[in-house]
């Protein structure tokens, strides 16, 4: 999650000024959920989780750019709409299977995420 992570945010904030390149398959994805999704996103993470009782399960951080987009996203405060998760993650094993050995998909944990929400936050702490 970007909420107080030092270095995903710091990635996000590079990726917004166009200084981060995604990897080819992550790239092909961001395309695809602009497109199909009609949102501003800023940059998406695949890495696993790495506490327990998870530990080691395959991660999906789609960092959107707005408030307005990542509520789009949203059934309410805490869960994804059930389609949206469903259609992301068919479309992201679809992507990952051309690189199985990078992109694992079993039980992939979907988080959407704000910058801008972020930002706020950070603006205020700073204040």
């Amino acid at each position: 999650m970007l909420f107080g992570d030092d270095e995903l945010f710091s990635v996000a904030r590079s990726a917004k000024l166009g200084q981060f390149d995604l990897p080819p398959v992550l790239e092909q994805f961001k395309v695809w959920i602009v497109d199909e999704f009609g949102v501003s996103m800023m940059h998406i993470v695949f890495d696993h989780i790495d506490i327990r009782p998870v530990k080691g399960r395959p991660r999906l951080n789609v960092i959107l750019e707005s408030d307005a987009d990542y509520v789009s996203g949203m059934a309410d405060q805490f869960k994804i709409r059930w389609d949206v998760e469903q259609h992301v993650l068919r479309q992201s094993t679809k992507l990952a299977s051309s690189d199985a050995a990078t992109y694992d998909t079993d039980s992939v944990c979907l988080i959407l995420d704000s910058f801008a929400n972020e930002c706020v936050g950070r603006a205020c702490s700073a204040f």
